[in-house]
Formats: C-alpha cells, structure tokens, sequence
C-alpha cells in the first residue's frame, strides 16, 4: 500500500498502481543478474549504464532494449523494503560463482514487491490455486480476465490497450516459468518452486540482524511468495541451526537466538564466499 496524506495531513493508504512494465521488459532473471554484476564492480548506476551501452555484455540488438533493461533493474532492485537486504547486500550475492538457482530466487521478493500486479495475482489467484487443487492448472488466457475484473478497482488498467493486456498475459505466464511456479511450454501446471536453504538464510539473517524475533520474521509476506507453511519455515529455520548460521534455545513459546556472525556481510563472506 502507498501511504498518502488527506487534505487534513491525515495519513491515509492507497492501493498500488497497476504497472504495465511486466509487458514491456519482462521479469528478466538472467539479465537482472547480469547487470546486478556488473553494478557491483562499479557501486553506480551511471557507470553502469555507460558500461552496458559501450560493451552490450547483454547482447540486445539496439540501444532502446539495454536502456529499457537497465531502467528496469534499477527500478525494481533499488526500492528499500525494511525486511529485504539492501541492494549492496544483493548485488555482493549476484558476484559471486552460486548456482543461478540461487541467485534467481534472491531477486524473486525484490522484484514482486516492485511489480504490484504480479505480486497481487501471484498472491491472490496462483498460490491459492496451487494449494487448494491436486493438479492446478492456469490456462493461456486466463490473466486477461482477471486484468479486466481488475480494472473496476484499478481505473489505470481500463487505458492499457488490448494489445498491451495480452503482452502483459504472455509476460505473465513467462513470469511464472522462468521463478519455476510454471511447467515448460506448451504444459499449464502450476507447483510451487523449492526454496534453497541459502535463499531463506539471506532473507533471515537480515532480518535476525534487524534484531526481530523468530515470531516476527515468520510471518514476513516474503515466506508467501514461496508457499512456505507454519511447519516449513521452522524446518527451514533448524537447517540455519544444522549449518552452524544460528544457535537457538526454545523456552515455552520463546526462541531465542543467537549467530557467530554479527553483520550479513560478515556472514555473505563467511559463507557465500564474498570479500
């Protein structure tokens, strides 16, 4: 929710506009980690606007495609969200020789909580699916529907053209495949993705270190995006414990926590191999 002021200075929430740049661009995992990359050597959008432009390390056919991927990047990766780690945390991962698994997975919350129509459809139409059907499906043209049922809360869907709904469903279903909630084409089953234990730990050692308790960080949004149960996280969180990244003592209802490490870059270095 977008948080504004009445005419009495009084805070009030407002829904998220509808972004029509999923249709555009794409969600572009493999390009997102190549830019990311290339922005750790530099610590500057600008320096790394110019590098793409001179070198095309993405390999696009005009100057238009590497801007409009740059612009995207930098708009999705850079917002600040309490609970993620900030973008230099991120692009120190992106540096590093981990399984593209891994790294595409770490971008996954960044990019729902930039992409708001995204984030709502996966939240409210796939995962409810995925878990309420023994073989959920999604079918070519479904999103286009829901678009429209949108568009009488969200007035800024009724100017986005046809031709632009059905970019956005196609970019949509792309979506879905390439964060793996989506078989290959032309197969229409949905499953949920298999968190990698480095993914949780990067998402909860953040958040460890923002000094939350276990409680809280259990019912971050984040843990949705990958279906995770009650009973899964805390399987998650024993694995932390298994690999020596947490210690922790349980008394009644309470956790408490303790790490050898005191900072995620500390940790990041330690453990995933960054200096």
């Amino acid at each position: 929710m977008t948080v504004q002021a009445d005419l009495f200075g009084r805070r009030i929430s407002m829904p998220p506009k509808f972004l029509v740049r999923l249709a555009k661009v794409g969600a572009i995992p493999e390009e997102t980690i190549s830019v990311l990359k290339l922005f750790s050597t530099h610590n500057d959008w600008k320096k790394t606007n110019n590098q793409l432009l001179v070198e095309n390390p993405l390999m696009k056919n005009s100057k238009d495609q590497i801007i409009a991927v740059y612009n995207a990047v930098k708009k999705r990766y850079s917002i600040r969200v309490s609970e993620y780690p900030p973008l230099l945390e991120l692009v120190r991962i992106m540096s590093k020789d981990l399984p593209y698994s891994i790294k595409k997975q770490m971008l996954l919350p960044y990019f729902l909580r930039s992409e708001p129509l995204v984030e709502h459809f996966l939240l409210t139409k796939i995962l409810p699916r995925i878990h309420s059907n023994h073989l959920p499906e999604i079918q070519p043209d479904e999103v286009i529907s829901w678009i429209r049922e949108e568009s009488v809360a969200h007035k800024e869907l009724t100017f986005w053209a046809e031709s632009v709904v059905k970019k956005w469903n196609v970019a949509f279903h792309t979506f879905l495949r390439k964060f793996d909630y989506l078989s290959e084409s032309p197969k229409t089953s949905l499953s949920l993705p298999v968190l990698r234990d480095e993914v949780f730990a990067f998402f909860f050692m953040h958040n460890f270190f923002q000094s939350k308790k276990v409680s809280e960080i259990s019912k971050l949004t984040l843990w949705q995006y990958f279906g995770l149960s009650e009973t899964e996280f805390h399987r998650y969180f024993y694995t932390l414990n298994a690999r020596g990244w947490i210690s922790s003592i349980e008394a009644g209802d309470i956790t408490e926590i303790s790490s050898r490490f005191t900072t995620m870059e500390e940790w990041i270095g330690s453990e995933l191999g960054y200096r």
